[in-house]
């Protein structure tokens, strides 16, 4: 995938509110950083990290990883997804394309980087995963001189594909089960301890649910 820059944002504020019913924020933030390094993973094994940026208003978050050829991009202010990747997108126009990729989306693989530069190569201009729940995008290829408007937080997955089709861009729709499982809310942490994985994120979940029955079970 040369030519193609990798952009994951990160959200600063309140990470993954949905699951401050069973983890704290800290928690919370380090699952975030869990989630991150499993993704990263993949795509140094892809040899892709030094055209991987990370896009967010906390330095810190790349100060704590230990992939330093990582790439960061620095918001004045957090305004959203949308607003972030934008952002992004406008310090990166030397690229032929970008790669967008949330940071919740540990299961990620060689083989989807491998079947998205596919259906690059083939002549596809666009390419959109969906989220299990077909409302969200999980993986957003776009080619820089086919870049469509985003819509994340939006019904994305729909409106992605909708206005591809209307500019009648060349756009594929790939699912894959390791993209679709984002970690949002409880019911998706449940299914993803389900799954047999062996990711950091498993391990630092497990241990937190493991370990919070245990203290519920002494009271």
């Amino acid at each position: 995938m040369n030519g193609l820059a990798i952009i994951i944002p990160i959200k600063h504020h309140k990470p993954k509110s949905r699951l401050n019913k069973i983890l704290t924020l800290d928690e919370r933030k380090t699952l975030q950083l869990v989630m991150l390094y499993d993704i990263l993973g993949i795509i140094s094994r892809k040899k892709m990290l030094n055209d991987t940026y990370i896009v967010s208003s906390d330095k810190t978050v790349v100060d704590n990883i230990e992939y330093k050829s990582i790439n960061f991009i620095e918001e004045h202010s957090e305004k959203g997804v949308n607003a972030a990747v934008e952002f992004a997108i406008s310090r990166l126009t030397n690229y032929d394309g970008w790669l967008l990729l949330p940071a919740d989306i540990p299961l990620l693989s060689t083989f989807d980087l491998e079947i998205v530069s596919f259906l690059m190569n083939v002549g596809y201009e666009v390419v959109v995963s969906p989220s299990r729940k077909l409302n969200g995008t999980n993986l957003l290829l776009m080619l820089k001189d086919k870049k469509i408007n985003l819509h994340y937080d939006d019904d994305s997955f729909r409106k992605h594909l909708l206005e591809a089709q209307v500019r009648n861009l060349k756009v594929a729709t790939y699912y894959s089960e390791s993209i679709a499982l984002d970690i949002d809310d409880e019911e998706d942490v449940s299914d993803f301890l389900k799954s047999k994985n062996n990711t950091y994120t498993m391990s630092y979940l497990s241990q937190r649910i493991k370990d919070k029955k245990h203290q519920k079970g002494k009271y």
